[in-house]
């Protein structure tokens, strides 16, 4: 399962949990968890970064991968899929258009195909 689904699924079922503990609990014994779980859900539901340097590229709150183990890359549209050398893909979507050409030059200079 891609790790963006999985954040989906984790936000999906605490905004749920949350729904379901406003409408059958009294809320004034559990106000410190109500409050805990709404700033897990904004910490969930945040935008991801992607941070690169000379040992690899990260996607915050996702995956890592280091640069010798990415085969090569494809670009399509906003997006940018990593083929790896265990055969999985990692996909870094909906890069602004500015800053994909910068992206794409930097990880170029960093994979060697």
């Amino acid at each position: 399962m891609h790790n963006r689904y999985s954040i989906g699924i984790i936000t999906k079922i605490i905004l749920l949990l949350l729904l379901s503990l406003l409408i059958t609990i009294d809320t004034r014994v559990l106000e410190s968890t109500v409050l805990l779980l709404f700033i897990l859900f904004a910490f969930l539901s945040s935008p991801r970064s992607i941070v690169m340097d000379d040992v690899g590229i990260r996607y915050n709150l996702g995956w890592k991968e280091q640069w010798r183990d990415i085969r090569s890359f494809e670009v399509e549209n906003n997006n940018i899929t990593l083929l790896l050398s265990n055969d999985r893909n990692r996909m870094i979507k909906n890069i602004s258009p500015d800053d994909l050409t910068k992206v794409v030059q930097f990880i170029s200079s960093k994979v060697k195909l």
